[in-house]
């Protein structure tokens, strides 16, 4: 966060329009290539009288007996300008100097062997002005210094680059993602893979007694990332894991060994399951309405039902007793292995008492009372439909089904940069389906309110997987 109206110059390849709009200007500038050179000693003025806390940043190269560098807060006395430069003298030795806007050095400290290119930074502060150059920094008190243009100040030297730009008032580090959001984060898996390491991988009931306790630990947000990395390598290592160097997307693998199944999540981007993202791992369990023994019992009576006899007939059809002008056949012996035994002609559900039968050809459809199914079974047949044969035996029951997610219980340990995670249940993962829950809680800073939607970026996401 800067100040509003802070100065601001960005000069990434100078023009020859550059030299013609210094305000002042001393000794031979020339522009060759985009940079901007000084022939000898020479000066160049540019901005306002009204500059104030600001920073400085050029970059570019000294000859021997050259110096680089900047005056800041110039305009008034010479004695109140701020002059930093980098210095280089006929020995090639390299300096860091501050003058004032006579001449006078007020301070100085040698710099390293600096290459081709150099970078010089001046900040302006309320109360000191500051130069740098590399890990070099030399501080001036500002006392009583007002606001002040710059110059451009150098001898045989050039410069690459020109910045000006107001200091930061707050700064707050941050990282950038190539993703929108979580979600999409966690959308870019474009499939769940597998890998058999085969008998390379320690079993895991070994491996979780002997570091379960250690990677616990390593998991606290306040443990050392050190632990974390080492805690990780010692798992990914026992169980022969192959680690991906650079992913360009969210990789979950299946591995396997053995009889033991374990995730691995390898991700572009850094996840934090430490404190920001919550991991589950469910397994899919179908439960149908009727079970087997529900099927074998009730099944019958609808058959008896639905096949009872009466002695209006039409040749070798009968009537099902009670319904009108529905035309079924008689009831025939054998099995349900015969020629067309297993093709659906009626559909039957339960209405209150009635059982409705419809024929699939015509679809005509009646209704038959079942006094032989009790309150009990009429509330198991609530959304049942069977479909019969033409002998009216069942040949395919249709239940309601309903799913439930059974939680599973896992380790969850990462490597510290939290580009690769390892998700190991404490149990072995049957066959079925899975489906891998991820939910991120980012707190933007510290509040004693509820978090939510104001306080922190909230978002979830989930990846169904196939074991094995």
């Amino acid at each position: 966060m800067r100040l509003a109206g802070s100065p601001v110059v960005e000069l990434a390849v100078f023009a020859d329009a550059d030299v013609e709009a210094f305000s002042a200007a001393s000794g031979t500038w020339n522009v060759t290539d985009g940079a901007l050179e000084a022939d000898g000693a020479c000066r160049g003025a540019f901005g306002d009288a009204d500059w104030d806390l600001y920073r400085v940043d050029v970059q570019g190269s000294v000859d021997q007996g050259g110096e680089l560098g900047v005056m800041v807060l110039a305009g008034g006395s010479d004695a109140d300008t701020v002059h930093a430069a980098i210095v280089r003298a006929l020995d090639d030795s390299v300096s860091l100097v501050m003058r004032n806007g006579a001449g006078a050095v007020l301070h100085t400290a040698p710099l390293a062997a600096v290459g081709s290119s150099s970078a010089l930074t001046v900040d302006v502060f309320a109360d000191v002005v500051r130069a740098r150059c590399g890990d070099t920094l030399l501080d001036l008190p500002r006392g009583n210094r007002g606001a002040g243009w710059c110059r451009l100040a150098a001898t045989n030297a050039r410069f690459i680059s020109l910045r000006v730009h107001g200091i930061d008032m707050y700064r707050r580090p941050f990282r950038t993602s190539r993703y929108e959001g979580f979600a999409e984060h966690v959308a870019s898996c474009a499939g769940v893979e597998r890998h058999d390491v085969g008998s390379a991988a320690e079993p895991l009931a070994t491996l979780l007694a002997r570091v379960g306790g250690a990677a616990a630990a390593a998991m606290a947000p306040a443990a050392p990332a050190a632990d974390r990395e080492r805690c990780f390598a010692d798992a990914a290592s026992a169980l022969a894991v192959p680690l991906r160097e650079d992913t360009d997307r969210l990789h979950i693998t299946v591995v396997s060994g053995g009889s033991d199944r374990w995730l691995l999540l390898e991700s572009p981007e850094p996840m934090d399951f430490t404190e920001e993202i919550t991991l589950g791992l469910s397994r899919q369990v179908v439960h149908e309405a009727l079970t087997p023994a529900d099927k074998a019992r009730l099944g019958p009576l609808i058959e008896a039902t639905l096949q009872g006899s009466t002695p209006d007939t039409r040749g070798p059809f009968g009537r099902v007793t009670g319904v009108r002008g529905l035309v079924v056949p008689t009831r025939l012996p054998g099995i349900l292995d015969g020629p067309g035994a297993r093709k659906a002609a009626y559909q039957a559900r339960l209405d209150g008492k009635y059982l409705v039968v419809v024929d699939l050809v015509t679809r005509a459809e009646a209704k038959v009372k079942a006094p032989v199914l009790t309150p009990a079974d009429r509330a198991l047949l609530q959304g049942v439909t069977v479909d019969l044969n033409s002998t009216l035996r069942i040949i395919r029951w249709r239940v309601p089904i309903s799913t439930e997610w059974v939680p599973e219980m896992v380790t969850v340990l990462q490597n510290a940069p939290g580009s690769h995670v390892l998700v190991l249940p404490t149990a072995p993962l049957a066959d079925g389906t899975y489906r891998l829950d991820l939910s991120l809680t980012r707190r933007w800073f510290d509040t004693s309110d509820p978090l939510g939607p104001d306080n922190a970026y909230l978002d979830e996401a989930w990846v169904e997987l196939l074991v094995p």
